[in-house]
């Protein structure tokens, strides 16, 4: 793209002075009065082909604590379901199904001198002849004898629902536990247990035990075992073919390796190939195709980059990944199985696998030699942690913490609008007038008590909501806001330029909730209006007035986010809308004559039902932090939270390790534990 500015910096300029009069009229308007609905909206659908296929909750009368893996009960219309904590259950697989039966609760199985202890369960699958030996298979960390990660045996009774038979516990591997453990467990077609190792460490530094390219230990790697025949003093046997198994000082049960932490991973029932989706670092999500004696690069390799290049090699030579996602695209992908059934025959062979963070949901397809084809299945707003392909063809996907809940993929339905979507801001029906700013009816201005950072930039936000019903604002985190079906929100960047009362628009970004899922948009300016940007982003060079130069202009690099890197931050741990919440909102506003407090102009107004105002006191109150007459630790918080706790909160990703919510108390914070990440530079 040309420089965006060049020809049009006057107009953009003369465009943006007139705002700051009109806009100052439309805030004027009667706070008191309700407001109308916005029946101008042009979003519906997407501006591309809506996505071949979508979710619908499979079984939406039954939820589940932070569930870790899902799995089919052969010769059974159940699944077996495993929670984090140690749980295991069964549930019926009909629609109506409301109540799941417990399996076990592996924490009530520890002995008496660990009663306080925990486990953290990862998988559970049965064996391939489960109707014949009821053999159920687990993978866990385990306080015994030192924290560590251990694959255990358990038989369960032959009633239905079936439950665990007291002390059948047999364990059969155990390894190093560590923040990375993979921990998935799945049955080739060979009838070999394979079981996914991660490397032992934490994020940061990448590989702190330096073990993905040492086969000496069992970290970082897919493992294969015979679990049907065992050795006077061990619980399996080594397969003969295993690529190690004559390698001096290797571990024969390795079957690749070089893996950082493959969380999930699945086998094709026909073919036999495995593929497993494995996190990366700070920039890589890799999906590898899992061979014999492969060995996946970490971590000298973070997908095809070079990271680590002083860790020797280890005995094979490196693969690259046969796919690769940038940390624009996703943040922690997980696997699932290679679908093979008669529901969904378009996806029939191919490889499902999705992200955590941002909730797509991508299927990768070989043709049976080096080529694939990738292609994007569906966007959702779940908190993806495993999938299962159930008894009749259908294609679940589990959510760990945003509902809780399973969902079934079925093909989408959806009629392309696309042509119809609005391609530039004055399209979209927010605003009566795009030249001067002025809202459309039913588009409501509101502002926030701490701005995020932003390159310099000032903001400015509306929310336009179709419905007359208003957003039920939830008081505090731990409560979901409701909002109606169609509303949009709006948050406009401009650059301050001169001596400060002028300004240059740059961005409007624009959040849309509809049928449940909320999609982010950005336009960029270009004169006197904005353009949609591509959902794959883009940077580009802005010619801007230099204000020391008489008649210059200055260059300055600008990025408008990909649609998945808005969804790290607008994602579900952080209930997808940050700034529209209480503690945002509770400050004064002046609009006309009046001034008071704007939860409870906007109450007024029926923007919102929820609380008018904060107690003294509350928690979740923020302030600006640029304002020296408050207290700097409440600045400091607020500009923190403002800017990290959309990421550094209880529920967020596996490398949060402190919490930076405004709501929380200090000592709940653990800010003594550093980041996980790296030290930025800082000494």
């Amino acid at each position: 793209m040309a420089s965006l500015y060049t020809g049009n910096c006057v107009t953009a300029l003369v465009v943006w002075c007139c705002l700051v009069s009109s806009s100052a009229d439309a805030e004027a308007q009667q706070p008191d009065r309700t407001r109308p609905p916005w029946s101008a909206s042009r979003f519906h659908g997407t501006p591309e082909p809506p996505e071949p296929y979508r979710i619908a909750a499979a079984f939406p009368n039954i939820r589940f604590d932070k569930p870790s893996s899902l799995e089919r009960i052969p010769g059974e219309d159940r699944m077996l379901i495993t929670e984090l904590d140690g749980k295991i259950f069964s549930f019926a697989t009909t629609q109506d199904v409301n109540h799941a039966d417990m399996v076990v609760d592996l924490a009530k199985t520890l002995p008496t001198d660990l009663a306080d202890a925990s486990v953290s369960l990862f998988h559970a699958t049965l064996h391939p002849q489960f109707e014949r030996n009821r053999y159920m298979f687990v993978c866990m960390t385990h306080p015994a004898v030192g924290l560590h990660t251990r694959v255990s045996r358990f038989t369960l009774t032959d009633e239905s629902p079936p439950q665990v038979v007291p002390g059948s516990e047999r364990v059969i591997i155990t390894w190093p536990a560590g923040p990375h453990n993979g921990g998935c467990l799945q049955f080739g077609s060979d009838g070999y247990l394979y079981i996914s190792t991660g490397d032992g460490s934490g994020p940061n530094p990448p590989d702190g035990l330096t073990t993905g390219q040492d086969v000496s230990d069992l970290l970082g790697a897919i493992l294969r075992i015979d679990v049907n025949c065992s050795t006077a003093t061990e619980a399996y046997v080594v397969p003969a073919d295993n690529p190690f198994r004559d390698t001096i000082d290797a571990r024969p049960e390795i079957w690749a390796y070089g893996l950082r932490n493959p969380w999930k991973f699945g086998i094709d029932a026909v073919t036999g190939d495995i593929f497993a989706a494995d996190n990366g670092w700070e920039s890589w999500e890799m999906v590898h195709r899992i061979v014999r004696g492969g060995n996946c690069g970490w971590p000298i390799m973070e997908g095809r980059a070079v990271l680590r290049s002083e860790v020797a090699p280890g005995p094979t030579p490196i693969i690259a990944p046969v796919k690769d996602h940038p940390h624009s695209e996703a943040n922690s992908v997980i696997g699932g199985p290679i679908y093979r059934g008669n529901k969904l025959p378009q996806l029939n062979g191919a490889f499902i696998y999705g992200d955590y963070i941002t909730g797509t949901i991508w299927a990768l397809r070989t043709d049976g030699g080096s080529a694939f084809t990738h292609m994007t299945l569906a966007d959702t707003d779940q908190r993806i942690v495993a999938f299962a392909q159930g008894n009749k063809g259908e294609l679940y996907i589990l959510d760990y913490d945003f509902t809780g809940q399973i969902y079934e993929l079925l093909p989408s339905e959806a009629r392309d609008t696309s042509a119809d979507f609005p391609r530039h801001l004055s399209e979209t029906g927010l605003f009566r007038s795009v030249a001067e700013f002025e809202p459309a009816p039913g588009v409501e201005p509101y502002s926030v008590c701490a701005e995020q950072w932003a390159d310099g930039t000032t903001s400015r936000r509306w929310v336009a909501i179709p419905d007359k019903a208003p957003i039920r604002l939830a008081r505090n985190a731990s409560q979901p806001t409701v909002y109606p079906d169609g509303t949009v929100f709006v948050r406009h960047l401009s650059l301050p330029w001169g001596s400060g009362t002028q300004s240059v628009p740059l961005e409007t970004q624009v959040l849309h909730f509809e049928h449940g899922h909320w999609s982010p948009y950005s336009y960029l300016w270009e004169g006197s209006d904005a353009r949609l940007v591509a959902s794959k982003g883009l940077t580009t060079t802005l010619s801007l007035p230099d204000p020391s130069i008489k008649g210059g202009h200055m260059e300055r690099t600008w990025h408008v986010s990909a649609q998945n890197e808005c969804r790290l931050c607008h994602n579900a741990g952080a209930g997808f809308v940050l700034g529209f919440t209480p503690g945002q909102l509770d400050r004064p506003v002046s609009r006309g004559s009046v001034a008071r407090n704007q939860l409870a102009t906007l109450t007024a107004r029926t923007v919102i039902s929820g609380p008018t105002s904060l107690a003294d006191g509350d928690l979740s109150r923020l302030v600006d932090p640029h304002d020296a007459s408050q207290i700097i630790d409440d600045r400091a918080r607020s500009y923190l939270h403002a800017n990290c706790a959309m990421c550094h909160h209880p529920g967020g990703s596996a490398i949060v390790s402190f919490y930076l919510r405004r709501d929380m108390p200090f000592t709940d914070l653990n800010t003594n534990k550093g980041t996980l990440i790296g030290t930025f530079g800082m000494r």
